[in-house]
Formats: C-alpha cells, sequence, structure tokens
C-alpha cells in the first residue's frame, strides 16, 4: 500500500480534502454549516465623503451599541473602496487624563477622534486589550468584542 519507508502515508490514509475540488479545499470547510460566508473580520466599504487614511477609525453605526470599523489602507475620497478591519487588537488614540483597565469597555468619541471609557454620545469601539495610564496618549483595543452589546 504504502511506499514501503518508514513515516510514509499509506494511500489509503490520504486526507480526502486533497481530492475536493478547489473551492471546497479547506479543512474548515469541511466542518462548517452551508450558511457560512466568511469569518467577518473584514467589511468591503464603499467611501461617499472625504478621504480616509490607513489606521483611520470609520464609524459604521453610531450610539453605545454601534459598530466602528479601521481602515485597512487609505481609501480615496467620494468613490473610493477599500477594507476596514473590524476584529483584532488596534492600537488607537485615547483620551489623556483617562486611564483604563484590563477589559473595560471602551467607545470612540468622533468628535474628537479618541477612545475614552464613557458611552455617552460615543460609539462603542472595543475592549481594552490591556492597561493603559492616564498619560498614555494611544490604547489597545479588540474592535467590537462584547458579548453583551448586540
Amino acid at each position: 500500500m504504502g511506499s514501503g519507508r518508514v513515516g510514509a502515508m499509506p494511500a489509503r490514509l490520504i486526507p480526502i480534502a486533497r481530492f475536493l475540488p478547489q473551492s471546497h479545499n479547506k479543512k474548515a470547510r469541511l466542518f462548517m454549516s452551508m450558511t457560512y460566508v466568511q469569518r467577518g473580520s473584514k467589511y468591503p466599504y464603499a467611501n461617499t465623503g472625504s478621504a480616509i487614511a490607513s489606521g483611520a477609525v470609520v464609524v459604521l453605526s453610531s450610539g453605545s451599541s454601534g459598530r466602528i470599523g479601521v481602515a485597512e489602507s487609505a481609501i480615496a475620497a467620494t468613490t473610493g473602496t477599500g477594507t476596514l478591519l473590524l476584529g483584532g487588537v488596534q492600537s488607537l488614540t485615547k483620551h489623556t487624563g483617562e486611564a483604563f483597565t484590563n477589559m473595560q469597555l471602551l467607545y470612540w468619541d468622533a468628535t474628537n477622534t479618541r477612545l475614552t471609557g464613557s458611552s455617552t454620545g460615543n460609539t462603542f469601539a472595543g475592549t481594552s486589550w490591556g492597561t493603559a495610564n492616564s498619560a498614555a496618549a494611544t490604547a489597545n483595543v479588540l474592535l467590537n468584542d462584547n458579548p453583551f452589546v448586540q
């Protein structure tokens, strides 16, 4: 059956994924429902406003239960298209004078373009990834990660 070499895989044990069509040749695809589309950590964004710099925060839906995204690369004004990151840990500008604790809920203050711990008038951003002292200019945030906000 096998090649006779020590450690060689016998032909009958070759994973079936090798014989599936290319579109299905992912291990994860074998175990997911037929309704699965994608991971959802990146969002295709069509810009209708001013140019967006790489790393800039874009408010997708405002309010304390809203969502933000971070531009993966620069997006041209008016008709530009690009990708927004909706997950992962990002280092964003924060309100100096305010300290964050580990896993604290954080919000995006679009008026002052910075993170804050106050939900009043701001958009949910995620949870603090580690701590940030009050003198720090930036904080790490796990984007859109709050099981209590739906």
